[in-house]
């Protein structure tokens, strides 16, 4: 069952290398993602497509496909290595933004 979406943008204090985040409810309740919210990084970059590289590009086009898609879309853009690395996942906003904190630090 496909829930519906609850979008944050985020105001607490970020580096501004990431703005804007935003702060989704997972599609899946978490079954993919790894946790019921997510934090994305410069969001605008992927909504609006602003692809520089070929790997951007592809991001672009598995995050849309995640959207819209199904669960073998959901399947391939969590498992791959931009989801892993620079999305933040939690049970709560607070916590997947931390998540994203983390990542990024790294």
């Amino acid at each position: 069952m496909v829930q519906k979406k609850t979008v944050m943008l985020v105001r607490r204090p970020y580096p501004s290398d990431i703005y804007p985040v935003a702060i989704m409810q997972s599609r899946y309740s978490g079954v993919y993602e790894g946790g019921q919210w997510y934090a994305m990084p410069d969001f605008e970059s992927i909504i609006f497509g602003d692809a520089v590289t070929v790997v951007e590009k592809i991001v672009i086009d598995l995050y849309k496909d995640y959207l819209d898609g199904d669960d073998d879309a959901a399947l391939d853009f969590w498992a791959s290595e931009y989801a892993s690395n620079k999305i933040g996942v939690g049970s709560t906003p607070n916590e997947a933004y931390d998540d994203l904190i983390t990542k990024l630090s790294r």
